[in-house]
């Protein structure tokens, strides 16, 4: 089953904390709830993660070819620095997260209501850039889920998320070929499996 979940983390950084932290849990097969929590301030997290920043610029290079190690930067020890404090900063990240409050509270309740099959949309809504840039992904919490997807937003898009929900209706553009061995047939049903009403539009060919 598909559940929402979206955490607003209000005003706060890193050096402060967080402490207005709102959660809410909504998605079939769940009774929809939502609670709030806070998170402290974490001064190493900021620091760890600047030093890996630092890291990876040094040793790797962007061109056409995508992301390649700098032959000139690049030697086992640094490789293996990166590694090592890619590692730190999962830890780091995954201390931040699991402590207070936001764990004993929020996530437990969250572990409550999930199962391990379920389909996860983790909003991360926040103004703070900085945490846009953590790897929200090794967060254990979203590892114990094969299916999470994250996603961030800034806090002002929340309100046209309360009105897309008030209506009980999602939009979903799909983009169909025509080729037989596409076999769209299936897809086509299970995109209108939830009550959806699928419009066709099909484009003028010159």
């Amino acid at each position: 089953m598909m559940k929402q979940i979206a955490i607003q983390l209000g005003k706060g950084n890193l050096e402060t904390g967080f402490p207005s932290v709102n959660v809410e849990l909504a998605g079939a097969g769940c009774d929809g709830w939502f609670d709030r929590a806070s998170l402290s301030p974490d001064l190493e997290l900021k620091s760890i993660y600047e030093q890996w920043q630092r890291l990876y610029r040094a040793s790797v290079r962007l061109d056409g070819r995508g992301v390649t190690f700098a032959k000139n930067n690049t030697t086992n020890a640094s490789i293996a620095e990166i590694y090592q404090t890619t590692q730190d900063l999962t830890a780091a990240l995954n201390n931040w997260l699991n402590r207070g409050d936001f764990y004993t509270k929020i996530q437990d309740r969250l572990r409550q209501d999930l199962n391990a099959d379920d389909r996860i949309s983790l909003s991360i809504i926040t103004d703070d850039d900085f945490l846009w840039q953590l790897p929200w992904h090794r967060w254990n919490f979203c590892t114990a889920y094969t299916h999470c997807v994250e996603s961030f937003s800034k806090s002002y898009v929340r309100s046209n998320r309360q009105r897309l929900r008030a209506n009980g209706r999602v939009d979903i553009l799909a983009i169909w070929g025509n080729a037989p061995e596409l076999g769209l047939a299936q897809d086509l049903a299970a995109l209108q499996q939830p009550r959806a009403r699928v419009t066709p539009c099909h484009p003028n060919r010159h």
